[in-house]
Order: C-alpha cells, then sequence, then structure tokens
C-alpha cells in the first residue's frame, strides 16, 4: 500500500503493510518517536499524535484506515514542542508547579492541549449561541469530560485540579494575546 504523509513537515512516500499500524510506521520514519511508546497497544497514550487535524494514538490506526489518494499531515511532540500553544503549556506548568513526568510528557501535554482547543471552540459556540438567544454560559469544559480525556495517558503523574488549572490558564493567556477579554 502507497502512503503520501507530511510527518513533522517532510513529505514521505511510504511503502507500508495495509495491517501496519501507524505506531510502527512512525518508528520507523522517526527513530526518536519510539523513545516513550512503551505499550504498544492502546495502554500507555504515549504514541500520541496529531493525524489531520485531529488528536490520536498512532498504535489504533491501522494503515489501511489512511487514504491512498490523500496526503496525511501527522504531527508528533516533536514539532508541537516548538508551537506558541505548547511554550504557553510549559508556562502554565511551570506557573501551577505541576508537569507531567518524563515518560509521560509529551503525551500529556498533546492531550493538554487538545482539551485546551475544545474549550476554546466550545466557548466560541457558547458566545454565538448567548448572542442568538440571549443567555450567557460560562463552563470552559466539563470536569468529567476531562478525566475521560485524560484516561488516555495511563500514568496518574498529575492531579486533576492542576490540570484543570493549567487549561484556564492557557486559556487565559491565548486570549490575552488575541485581544479577547471575558
Amino acid at each position: 500500500m502507497k502512503l503520501t504523509c507530511i510527518i513533522d513537515e517532510k513529505k514521505y512516500d511510504l511503502n507500508v503493510s495495509s495491517d501496519k499500524p501507524l505506531s510502527r510506521i512512525l518508528n520507523e520514519v522517526i527513530p526518536t518517536f519510539s523513545i516513550n511508546n512503551a505499550c504498544k497497544g492502546a495502554s500507555c497514550g504515549n504514541c500520541m499524535i496529531i493525524l489531520d487535524d485531529d488528536y490520536t494514538l498512532a498504535c489504533l490506526i491501522p494503515a489501511f484506515r489512511l487514504k491512498s489518494d490523500k496526503i496525511h499531515k501527522i504531527q508528533t511532540y516533536e514539532t508541537f514542542s516548538k508551537t506558541v500553544l505548547a511554550h504557553d503549556i510549559e508556562r502554565a506548568y511551570a506557573e501551577v508547579g505541576s508537569k507531567p513526568c518524563y515518560q509521560c510528557y509529551a503525551s500529556k501535554t498533546l492531550l493538554i492541549s487538545s482539551l485546551i482547543l475544545r474549550a476554546e471552540k466550545a466557548v466560541e459556540v457558547e458566545s454565538y449561541i448567548s448572542s442568538r438567544k440571549g443567555k450567557a454560559k460560562n463552563n470552559l469544559l466539563d470536569r468529567s469530560f476531562t478525566s475521560n480525556e485524560l484516561i488516555i495517558s495511563g500514568c496518574e503523574c498529575m492531579e486533576l485540579t492542576h490540570i484543570e488549572k493549567i487549561i484556564k490558564l492557557v486559556c487565559e493567556y491565548r486570549s490575552k494575546r488575541n485581544g479577547i477579554h471575558k
């Protein structure tokens, strides 16, 4: 099976077995990808990637689920770590005084970024709805939703309350930077 992917901003034309998991493909293409990918089966969360703008575990995606007629964009933590959002999350880790352990740092940071983007989208939707109905609602993210999303990372190195504070801080940093005041 032939796949064309842009992995961490580099184009790759790959010939792969259709049943091979994306995590194994990435391990072959990016040698550093396997450093934290320990479980090889959806229990550690350390193969978290951004695939075509969706956050997912690479071990759960067999090659045949990727369309061969499409160029897939894959971002690993290595390139995500250079983004403004990643730097905002690191700043919030320092401010809260809590950060993930070495083994889950990359995956948990990607999970937190996913939650932040969803929170921002929810605020946009709520603002639109409240402007149409004349009601205001301020619910960043439901606690149960946040804890359910974090189950993907099997590591319990951070408390949920710390993660919630980090998400809130990063949303505040981003809204101030964009000139949005709540």
